[in-house]
């Protein structure tokens, strides 16, 4: 039987987690400029950006939650730690994505539909545009050394650099509206807005369902690893092969693999196995069964 497992303390740096705290307190300032800058100019695009920003409110929070959640030990009854804490968070935040873009599509599709009623302030807009550009820029530089730490890490950046977007996106259609009163842009802006929003939040969703459904991690195809044991000296078959992930980044294998030959060398089939394993795939919680038939 080979059997191995990583160490069972959680290692998410403390940074990241401090980094949550000022990317947070960041996004409430945004948030509150956003909702000012909306009903004072009346813009729809805003509104809509302040919108995915009380989205990405709710996410930060439970990212927060999610990584120190994550840290608890496992216990006797579970026996995973709690890693799937930041799974749960990012299909949550993804479901809220979704809902969000369909409310203000509704919206937007009123404005398109009865553009006479649009009054925009374009200097409210612009400076509101501007002042939103500048927070959400620092925070999408807090944000990027750490994206590649989990899922839920990457979802928070992802949102950032949107809002980046999408603000000076909101800069243009500002100067367009303060020089030519095309006010058509706002409604135009939102509806590409609600599209991000939507995309993003279905890519989320499907990520997060991938991992809570135990479907085998992209980066490790199951036929390959199929093969490469297969093709180890001594290996009669493999059967019952399954390959899962417990969080990003965290993956396990259990297969029970027949070997053929005196126990000595079904000894060292298992030694080639293990080294195979570890050498190509990155693996943190392998089980494989062996069966020698002499």
């Amino acid at each position: 039987m080979l059997d191995h497992e990583p160490p069972t303390v959680n290692t998410m740096p403390t940074h990241y987690i401090k980094l949550l705290k000022t990317v947070f307190l960041l996004s409430i300032l945004c948030f509150a400029v956003q909702v000012s800058s909306a009903l004072l100019s009346g813009s729809l695009a805003i509104l809509t950006d302040a919108g995915h920003k009380c989205v990405d409110l709710i996410a930060l929070a439970l990212s927060y939650f999610a990584a120190r959640l994550s840290q608890l030990k496992p216990s006797v009854n579970y026996t995973f730690g709690y890693y799937r804490a930041e799974i749960l968070a990012s299909l949550l935040n993804s479901l809220l994505l979704l809902i969000m873009a369909v409310w203000f599509a509704a919206q937007a599709a009123e404005r398109f539909f009865s553009p006479a009623d649009i009054e925009l302030d374009g200097a409210a807009m612009l400076i509101g545009a501007l002042l939103i550009f500048a927070i959400t820029g620092v925070s999408a530089f807090l944000l990027r050394p750490v994206k590649q730490i989990n899922l839920n890490a990457k979802a928070a950046y992802y949102h950032v650099v949107t809002d980046l977007f999408h603000s000076g996106s909101e800069i243009l259609v500002a100067l367009f509206v303060v020089n030519f009163q095309f006010y058509w842009l706002d409604t135009l802006l939102s509806i590409m807005l609600v599209g991000f929003m939507a995309t993003n939040g279905t890519k989320l969703c499907w990520q997060s369902i991938r991992i809570l459904m135990n479907f085998s991690p992209p980066s490790i195809p199951v036929a390959r690893v199929r093969d490469g044991i297969m093709n180890q000296p001594g290996v009669a078959g493999v059967q019952e092969l399954r390959i899962w992930s417990v969080a990003t980044g965290r993956h396990g294998l259990t297969a029970h693999v027949v070997v053929t030959g005196q126990d000595a060398y079904c000894a060292l089939t298992t030694e080639r196995i293990e080294n195979y394993l570890s050498a190509n795939y990155d693996l943190q919680y392998v089980t494989v069964q062996l069966s020698c038939d002499h």
